[in-house]
């Protein structure tokens, strides 16, 4: 079978595609299986080249697609985008034919839009992977032509054969999380001890680490509340590659050790491990933020990037909240203040984040009800059941 994934621009577009390969390698790999062959249609120079080839199995094809045009753009400017695109159309369709590509799945983004218009104009059967819990442009502008469409979240659709709520897949490291607790070897933890886990995706966020940031005092104070009912509060923070010196130097007085409950990291490559050691988690609300933490029965404090394409990083957060999975705390959300200038003042998100771990601390039984919650709203076999419709195609 020759099967080719597209999509870019965010690991959250790539690493469902490369997860489903996965699975595909491993089917050529079982004793008298036909051999796959795998290729992915992504941006020259882009995030997606990168991550294939660290992969021998899949062959990457670039394309030079380029970003969905603004309203604002004169006719020069649209009349240049649809040259680039032009040839990037043409180019994804070279490539269907000469690897005479049986079907393509795709999570969306803009590179991907040259690669779906082939699919249509070849008449090559395509499977689009949408995840948030709304489409994105790419996505909904081609929906009607392909012939699966799979959800990372449930979204109000006319469910029938084409559509199909699979969950967005995530890797095997974090699905091995859940397994474990579906087959009780997970540790019991310590309802005693709430372990946090603050992150703002693999890039870091200004904004949730100086919320942590402004708070640390606090928790210290916190902790020694706590500590008279046997109590504690502990956090790992992953700030960001380039926010780390920024981070230490602006709240620890450079000594990244100053807080006995409080670790705080760059990057980590032991993401999967950390997340078996903590409870909940304060981060943003990324597809595959939302989709790993609810695999990893991680009970998360989601703070939506405010702008984010559509508002679908509060739309995901959002089903996470009405499951009874998590909390959400709006960055650009504001309130009534009866001392406030005009009436108003600014919602104090530090503060929210601040009561919630303090309740959550003295009252673990709302964790250990947020995590059965998470174990069926989770979805690890989404992986299989993507391969399963593709297989079927």
């Amino acid at each position: 079978m020759r099967v080719a994934f597209t999509g870019g621009g965010t690991g959250g577009h790539i690493y469902p595609c490369l997860a489903v390969a996965e699975l595909f390698e491993d089917e050529s790999n079982r004793a008298g299986a036909e051999k796959n062959f795998l290729y992915y249609i992504g941006g020259e120079g882009k995030l997606e080249q990168e991550l294939c080839l660290r992969k021998e199995y899949i062959q990457f094809l670039p394309i030079n697609a380029p970003k969905l045009p603004s309203r604002n753009n004169s006719f020069k400017e649209n009349l240049e985008w649809f040259g680039i695109f032009f040839k990037a159309y043409k180019c994804s369709v070279n490539y269907l034919r000469e690897n005479k590509i049986d079907v393509v799945m795709g999570t969306g983004g803009y590179v991907a839009a040259p690669v779906f218009l082939a699919c249509v104009i070849t008449k090559t059967k395509f499977l689009i992977h949408n995840l948030d819990s709304n489409f994105g442009l790419v996505n909904k502008l081609f929906k009607i032509f392909a012939s699966r469409v799979s959800l990372g979240f449930p979204i109000n659709v006319n469910f029938n054969d084409k559509y199909r709520y699979t969950g967005n897949p995530v890797s095997q490291d974090f699905i091995n999380i859940y397994r474990e607790a579906a087959d009780g070897a997970a540790a019991s933890r310590d309802e005693n001890h709430l372990r946090v886990l603050v992150t703002g995706g693999s890039q870091g966020s200004q904004f949730v680490n100086d919320s942590i940031g402004i708070l640390l005092k606090d928790f210290e104070d916190f902790n020694q509340r706590l500590a008279l009912e046997g109590k504690r509060i502990s956090i790992i923070h992953i700030t960001g590659s380039k926010l780390f010196d920024e981070h230490v130097s602006k709240y620890l007085n450079a000594d990244p050790n100053k807080y006995s409950n409080y670790k705080v990291l760059s990057y980590t490559h032991e993401m999967a491990n950390i997340s078996k050691t903590v409870d909940i988690a304060i981060c943003r609300a990324g597809a595959m933020t939302c989709a790993e933490m609810a695999v990893s029965l991680i009970v998360p404090i989601l703070i939506p990037l405010p702008w984010a394409a559509h508002d679908h990083q509060t739309k995901n957060a959002e089903a996470l909240v009405k499951a009874g999975c998590g909390f959400m705390i709006r960055q650009d959300a504001f309130s009534g203040g009866e001392n406030a200038e005009n009436g108003i003042v600014r919602y104090s998100p530090q503060k929210e984040i601040a009561d919630l771990l303090f309740d959550l601390a003295k009252n673990p039984e709302k964790i250990s009800a947020m995590k059965k919650n998470l174990y069926r709203f989770a979805r690890p076999e989404s992986s299989r059941d993507i391969f399963a419709l593709i297989k079927k195609l």
